[in-house]
């Protein structure tokens, strides 16, 4: 498991200034589990838990960490990914990202003991969760994958990038109504509005967590 400090992420999301605030993001872990077999494909799952996730952001983060596997970057590429200067970096496919799970425990060590409020904890789900994300979320994600083969066609365009510096001007920025309302969404190219808990002050409680998975699929693809 590795363990991420805050950092500026403008080069892993689109139309944002690298002024911006709202690029900076608390990445808690990122780990990668054991690997696991459907059908003829071997899977591993990466699990990033942070506190709120940009538009594309785990995408980029993932495609970062393949074209290194794959040789296309050295691990030298993370001196230059969060500075202010425009980086080439690779998105991965959306196909399999998910939120896997939203973690309360700051909610629950601030409120559960007030008398009031119940703590929130769906651990005694975690064998079923598990059971219904095998059974139908992870086939499908098989079954999407083998049909329209986006991953393996992904990985043949790693060697199209330089990750390095872009000759290109910064791309377009967004209103600033909308810079204001996207700092609270999670991949909205996957559809999922996650809103962070907020206090009595109307502050974030910056504590609380999301967990987002994304299974890729170990197979190599021969070039």
């Amino acid at each position: 498991m590795l363990n991420i400090s805050t950092q500026i992420y403008y080069h892993f999301t689109s139309g944002r200034l690298p002024t911006d605030k709202s690029c900076y993001r608390h990445i808690k872990s990122v780990e990668c589990i054991p690997t696991f077999l459907l059908g003829e494909h071997e899977y591993t799952v990466i699990r990033i838990i942070g506190q709120s996730f940009m538009l594309h952001q785990v995408r980029k983060m993932i495609g970062l960490v393949l074209g290194i596997l794959r040789g296309y970057a050295t691990e030298d590429v993370f001196d230059i990914v969060f500075c202010k200067e425009r980086v080439d970096i690779p998105k991965a496919p959306g196909l399999g990202l998910m939120l896997n799970q939203v973690d309360f425990s700051y909610y629950n060590k601030k409120y559960q003991n007030d008398g009031i409020h119940q703590p929130l904890d769906w651990s005694k789900y975690e064998d079923q969760r598990n059971e219904f994300m095998m059974q139908y979320v992870y086939q499908h994600i098989d079954q999407i994958e083998t049909e329209d083969k986006s991953m393996l066609q992904w990985l043949a365009t790693l060697n199209c990038h330089t990750y390095s510096f872009r000759d290109s001007s910064s791309p377009t920025i967004v209103d600033d109504k909308v810079s204001e309302t996207d700092d609270l969404q999670i991949v909205a190219i996957e559809e999922t509005t996650l809103h962070t808990q907020s206090n009595t002050n109307g502050k974030r409680d910056y504590d609380d967590s999301d967990k987002c998975d994304l299974p890729i699929k170990k197979e190599r693809m021969e070039l």
